[in-house]
């Protein structure tokens, strides 16, 4: 893929992520005020899921459903980031690899969660938990799906490139 289709799909991708951003927080702030769910519709849905749901958590519920859409957005990002110089991040794709060995693995392990986990479990976990804010907590999970994403494709394949934790088993990788 050359440079200036990358650049086009990158703009894309990010039409895309402020459209995903920006329309379910429109569509709740209008609903907020405008469209409460009826009493009889919420007393039907109490009784037959043995929940008590108010009109408000079911239009904040409605904020973090489209939140995990956002993992696609990352996973083409990471994906429209790679560089593929010499045929590298092709091993991903192969499926034919294998750690270098146990030390590989743990080193691996402990880069995922340090570049994946952590700043993933902050955005979409430990932020919503503590802001009391649905369109934050909106955010927040949408970033944090987002980098998780980007971040498991493209930073990783940086840390495979520097450090080479991952190599093919047999053949090359023309095959």
């Amino acid at each position: 893929m050359s440079q200036r289709d990358k650049i086009f799909f990158a703009v894309c991708n990010t039409v895309a992520f402020a459209i995903y951003l920006i329309l379910p927080i429109t569509i709740y702030l209008i609903n907020l005020d405008n469209r409460p769910v009826e009493d009889n519709d919420l007393t039907n849905i109490n009784l037959k899921c043995n929940k008590v749901l108010t009109s408000l958590s079911m239009k904040n519920k409605s904020l973090s459903d489209p939140a995990m859409g956002f993992i696609a957005i990352g996973f083409m990002y990471g994906i429209l980031m790679l560089k593929n110089k010499k045929r590298e991040d092709v091993l991903f794709f192969v499926g034919h690899w294998s750690f270098a060995s146990n030390k590989a693995i743990f080193y691996w392990i402990m880069a995922v969660i340090v570049i994946v986990a952590i700043p993933t479990a902050i955005l979409a976990l430990l932020i919503p938990a503590v802001v009391n804010v649905p369109i934050i907590k909106f955010i927040s999970v949408a970033l944090g799906a987002t980098y998780g994403a980007f971040a498991i494709v493209y930073l990783m394949s940086i840390v495979q490139n520097r450090f080479e934790l991952i190599q093919l088993k047999h053949g090359n990788e023309n095959e």
